[in-house]
């Protein structure tokens, strides 16, 4: 830029621009990791060489706090018992020491988990009353690769006594007199003692290259936004389950609420230590509503869902959503997600909250923007100056990767920073 002063011309050296971004995860890969499938976000290469696995959780009052659960890539909502609604982890990083507390599973389970080609952890699923023999001839009958943590107690699982409502106590909404359910005692298994048993089950631990089941596709960037307006989504299961994702835009994820009784609170992970006060909020790039068809068994009081069939649900993301479409034609096979038109969907990477919603349910979504509660310690942010934040949008070993010199050098600002 050249300026006239006295007649004399000199240059004014440019001002370098410098603007606050999203550190997204997949840029700060090291040598060591490689991309998920479950997420397209980095996970060890060890690790993303076996199989994933599956965790049913315990997703009641005198269960809380749950542990491990903010490292699944995947989350299944999955209703099971009455008013009780369970959670489903797919992991494919089990190199923690602690997930739980387990419980046992239902029939729907053993589908979600061959979605993934994942070995299904639970615990004394064959002893539920009246459910036991069935759960365990469906397992033997999909020739399902579960691990039933009860028959392993000393190489696999811990055990502790969990206060109820530990982690949701000091949350509760309601005035009415704090009633606590009695103390529970609980599992958790490790991740080594997963990985033992499974060898000694002999369970195929590598992924084959010709079976390598990937249920999302993922597009370039997590930047993927609708025209529909959801900044708050409430599915109301049950007098006792209330399940709520506000959308955060400091982090563009969906952080995760529920109401369990009368205690309603952000639903924290507790990091896989008893003593850390350092909470990890659950939090999704990705919600997917997912409507089914079920019943409940008058006997059993057990929801059973109509897994392998097709249907209609919601695709949130950024806090926007559309209609979307889903089918699953074989028990093995994993489930299909698609627009209105048809077409597979690109979802953004990251983290995915799936919630299995029954067809007589209908959720709430909202534009009100909630106060979406705790700050992530996943989420960075620094400052870099405007080139160097444009390169960042580029996904390693994507096309646009190829081509970001060429086009770095044509363009001189970045008017728009994606996060």
């Amino acid at each position: 830029k050249w300026i006239v002063s006295g007649g004399t011309p000199k240059v004014e050296e440019p001002k370098e621009e410098f603007v606050q971004v999203l550190v997204k995860a997949w840029e700060d890969m090291s040598d060591d990791e490689t991309i998920s499938i479950l997420s397209g976000l980095p996970v060890s290469k060890e690790e993303a060489a076996h199989r994933p696995v599956a965790i049913m959780y315990h997703n009641r009052l005198d269960t809380l706090p749950q542990v491990g659960l903010s490292k699944a890539e995947i989350v299944y909502e999955v209703p099971t018992d009455g008013e009780i609604v369970s959670l489903l982890g797919i992991f494919q990083d089990m190199s923690l020491a602690k997930y739980g507390p387990i419980r046992s599973i239902r029939n729907q389970a053993i589908d979600y988990a061959f979605d993934n080609d994942a070995i299904l952890v639970h615990y004394k699923s064959g002893e539920v009353a009246q459910l036991g023999g069935a759960i365990t001839k469906q397992l033997t009958t999909l020739n399902s690769a579960n691990i039933d943590a009860s028959s392993y107690e000393d190489e696999m699982t811990s055990s502790e006594v969990i206060a109820a409502g530990t982690t949701q106590a000091e949350a509760s909404t309601s005035s009415e007199a704090k009633v606590t359910e009695s103390e529970q005692t609980v599992k958790f298994v490790s991740g080594t003692g997963v990985k033992s048993v499974w060898d000694k089950k002999g369970y195929a631990k590598m992924r084959e290259a010709d079976k390598q089941v990937k249920m999302f596709n993922f597009s370039a960037s997590d930047e993927t936004k609708f025209d529909s307006i959801a900044n708050t989504v409430s599915i109301d299961y049950s007098y006792y389950q209330k399940s709520e994702f506000r959308y955060d835009p400091n982090s563009c994820t969906y952080k995760r609420w529920q109401t369990l009784g009368y205690k309603e609170a952000q639903q924290v992970d507790s990091m896989g230590t008893s003593e850390t006060t350092d909470d990890e909020p659950l939090e999704y790039k990705n919600v997917i509503v997912q409507f089914v068809e079920s019943n409940t068994d008058a006997a059993t009081n057990n929801i059973e869902i109509n897994t392998v069939s097709s249907g209609e649900g919601y695709y949130f993301t950024n806090g926007t959503y559309e209609p979307i479409k889903w089918s699953k034609t074989d028990h093995y096979d994993s489930t299909i997600y698609t627009d209105l038109a048809g077409n597979v969907i690109d979802f953004n990477r990251g983290k995915t909250w799936i919630a299995i919603v029954p067809k007589n349910i209908t959720p709430t979504i909202s534009e009100e923007l909630k106060d979406s509660g705790l700050t992530s310690s996943s989420v960075k942010t620094k400052t870099v100056n405007k080139l160097e934040a444009e390169g960042m949008l580029v996904v390693p070993g994507s096309k646009a990767a190829d081509t970001t010199a060429e086009n770095n050098d044509k363009k001189s600002d970045v008017s728009t920073i994606g996060g």
